[in-house]
């Protein structure tokens, strides 16, 4: 039964890699389309509608035509509706439209607003510091005695929470400071070195609690702000990284994208090289010891859900980088995006041609 229901969520997640490849490919194509001159858009999208025809069952045809005449109703509803009757309506028009481009504004100064607005919630409800030290630092909280703990029969599910807790402080009090009291606040908790897989996981399980408030960015770059200083080991973040991924799915359940925690922080761990100057340093580090962490973290996952997670890895760098993958003299290096590609047709199921398609799709040159 167990295999049963295994090989359905694997089927699963295979049918969601290849809708987001039709995603990414519909992008292309539009994009494609609307560098059209206005013959060649007619052209191109009688072209478009004879090859629906032939290869689409009637049913979708007919879902399609009734999108299509909702839309065009709805986009003329709107010219009617956006064009002001009077000079007053324009004056309040365009207020509303300033509005709205403030608030857009002011979302994008810190991209952690969101997280800086649950932060101010907490402190707000937090009516007594908890000893000098929490005094010192706002936000954190010292791990807290026996008495809030509860009965001593309890202790080990008592000290999950108050790493849940504590890891909970962490995430939204780093949003307005600097890596340096990152390090500092995890040093005040004391946790020892044998517990520290366990609230690494913890912290990430904590940001994809607050993933629509920027956690799943935040909390990957904790860790390897953590790793950076040697406040914790790279074997501890390895295995934290491996707990994660085998309960990958169920937090999937919970939060979509959980599994861009992987991404983002195998994308943080990344070695600084002259092509990726904002990447990860530590001595010994290097492409080879993070790729060999990456196949052995993502080989714990479902194997779908590690091809898009290496995926995401690959448009991440590119972004961050300014630079496609092909162009990077890291990636040019014995073999290693030969490396890459046998990984994701391994866990892709596909052949060597189907990799480099769908990664074009996706906007990744490797």
């Amino acid at each position: 039964a167990r295999r049963g229901e295994k090989n359905a969520k694997s089927e699963e997640i295979k049918e969601t890699v290849k809708v987001r490849k039709i995603e990414a490919l519909l992008r292309q194509l539009l994009d494609e389309w609307t560098s059209l001159s206005q013959e060649k858009k007619e052209e191109a999208f009688s072209l478009l509608a004879s090859k629906f025809v032939e290869r689409v069952p009637a049913e979708f045809l007919a879902s399609m035509a009734e999108q299509f005449a909702e839309a065009a109703a709805g986009v003329d509803g709107e010219k009617q509706a956006s064009r002001p009757p009077n000079d007053e309506a324009e004056a309040n028009f365009q207020e509303e439209q300033a509005e709205a481009d403030d608030q857009g504004e002011q979302a994008e100064e810190n991209e952690y607003g969101k997280l800086l607005e649950v932060k101010a919630q907490v402190d707000a409800e937090l009516e007594e510091p908890v000893g000098e030290e929490a005094q010192a630092h706002p936000g954190f909280e010292e791990p807290v005695g026996e008495e809030a703990h509860g009965d001593e029969g309890n202790e080990e599910e008592s000290a999950g929470s108050a790493h849940q807790e504590a890891m909970k402080q962490l995430l939204l009090s780093a949003c307005d400071a600097p890596p340096a009291s990152w390090n500092e606040a995890w040093k005040l908790h004391c946790f020892p070195p044998e517990e520290h897989c366990e609230v690494l996981c913890t912290l990430m399980e904590a940001g994809a609690d607050a993933s629509s408030n920027g956690g799943l960015e935040m909390a990957p770059r904790i860790v390897a702000e953590l790793a950076r200083s040697k406040n914790v080991e790279m074997k501890h973040v390895g295995e934290a990284l491996q707990a994660l991924a085998h309960k990958l799915e169920d937090l999937v359940q919970v939060t979509e994208n959980a599994w861009h925690l992987h991404s983002h922080l195998l994308l943080n761990l990344f070695p600084k090289t002259t092509s990726t100057e904002w990447g990860f340093v530590r001595p010994g580090w290097t492409w080879i010891t993070w790729w060999q962490m990456a196949e052995q973290v993502l080989s714990a996952a479902d194997a779908f859900r590690a091809f898009d997670i290496l995926v995401f890895v690959l448009q991440l760098m590119q972004d961050k980088s300014g630079c496609v993958i092909r162009l990077q003299q890291v990636w040019r290096d014995a073999g290693r995006t030969q490396r890459v590609k046998k990984a994701l047709s391994t866990w892709g199921e596909m052949d060597n041609a189907a990799i480099m398609e769908t990664l074009a799709a996706y906007g990744v040159e490797l």
